[in-house]
């Protein structure tokens, strides 16, 4: 029991740095990619891809759902494409379809319309595949993590690290090239989500300059960017300080409507920034610029001597619902016998790796 608390803690550390908006994001653009489409959970291909993100038996045994040692025996080592193949008369659907191949009772029947087991198992590999993504020290965007996440669904890791290096674009048993799941998967902003954001902070120019004010009746800087955000669906924290804290950090080389400029404006106050505006293009900024012109659009160069950073918190039009997340799950009574009655948010891999016989059942695990 310490021993599992022991690897949770470490492994939810590891995986700290992948937040839950991004996880869901890679999510949804993998589940619009495959071939299913439509995020149906019983879907079985012709080639025996299963599931809501069409799981292949590589990813099936990465979670620990199917065995290990079954897929070695079945395969064999291609030393010239530094890939594992199968042997002659096995395929990917061959191997799915023995039951004796799978860590579940009842093989691909226990994972085929199960929901929460098909999240969790996507939850691992994203995770799993974004902590080799951070060893391999790859100077990447936050859009571009997510690209290259999206794209190692289709040619696995290795692959996408080959195309994000080299540009060699592997190619599936259909024809599909990982370039198109690395381009699908990059984050772009929303030319409409940056046009609302500026309409509705052009809205309020020569509003009231207030300290600590956060509505239309008179705003301070952070205040109002926080304000503007709401309206267009985004929570950002109050103050510019914490607001610096959140989004993906842009070089001002690449900053685009809609990101937040952070300047040290004040340095009596002893902190690293002061305050905080929204980037219009064409080397200008909207802000609450204080008690004299109150909201009011500055041109960027007169600022720029005191400017520390600039952050993007638009994530483009993505439209989805947030998943079950295996925090959520509640197991039975039984589960671990008399030692706990609620699961300690064990990631699929890590209670089957342990050697717990149990099955995920709609949202408990379930005793064979």
């Amino acid at each position: 029991m310490k021993i599992l608390i022991f690897i949770l803690i470490a492994t939810i550390s590891i995986y700290a740095h992948l937040n839950t908006l991004d996880l869901q994001t890679i999510k949804f653009k993998i589940k619009k990619l495959e071939s299913q489409g439509k995020g149906d959970i019983y879907a079985e291909n012709k080639k025996g891809y299963l599931g809501r993100y069409q799981f292949g038996a590589v990813a099936l045994v990465a979670v620990g759902l199917m065995k290990r040692d079954a897929y070695i025996k079945a395969t064999y080592f291609d030393k010239k494409l530094g890939i594992r193949k199968w042997k002659r008369g096995i395929n990917n659907k061959i191997f799915i379809n023995n039951k004796n191949n799978w860590n579940l009772s009842r093989g691909k029947n226990s994972f085929l319309g199960n929901e929460i087991l098909q999240e969790n198992a996507m939850d691992e590999l994203i995770r799993e595949n974004y902590t080799y993504l951070r060893k391999a020290n790859l100077n990447l965007s936050r859009e571009d993590e997510i690209g290259f996440l999206v794209a190692t669904h289709l040619g696995g890791f290795s692959n996408a690290l080959k195309y994000i290096k080299n540009k060699i674009d592997f190619k599936d048993a259909n024809g599909t090239p990982i370039s198109k799941y690395y381009k699908y998967g990059t984050v772009k902003l929303s030319e409409d989500e940056q046009k609302r954001v500026e309409q509705m902070a052009k809205k309020y120019i020569g509003g009231r300059y207030v300290w600590g004010g956060d509505t239309p009746k008179g705003f301070d800087c952070s205040g109002y960017t926080q304000y503007i955000y709401k309206k267009v669906g985004i929570n950002l924290p109050r103050t510019a300080l914490e607001q610096s804290k959140v989004g993906v950090r842009v070089g001002l080389d690449k900053i685009k409507r809609g990101d937040l400029l952070f300047f040290l404006t004040d340095k009596s106050r002893k902190i690293p920034i002061t305050h905080v505006g929204i980037y219009l293009g064409n080397g200008k900024f909207i802000h609450a610029s204080g008690k004299k012109y109150g909201v009011r659009i500055s041109p960027f160069s007169k600022y720029k001597s005191r400017f520390v950073l600039a952050k993007r918190v638009l994530k483009g039009s993505i439209n989805f619902k947030f998943l079950t997340n295996y925090k959520s799950i509640i197991v039975d009574k039984n589960f671990f016998k008399s030692k706990a009655t609620r699961a300690i948010f064990a990631p699929t891999k890590v209670v089957l790796k342990q050697g717990f016989k149990y099955e995920l059942v709609g949202n408990k695990y379930i005793r064979r």
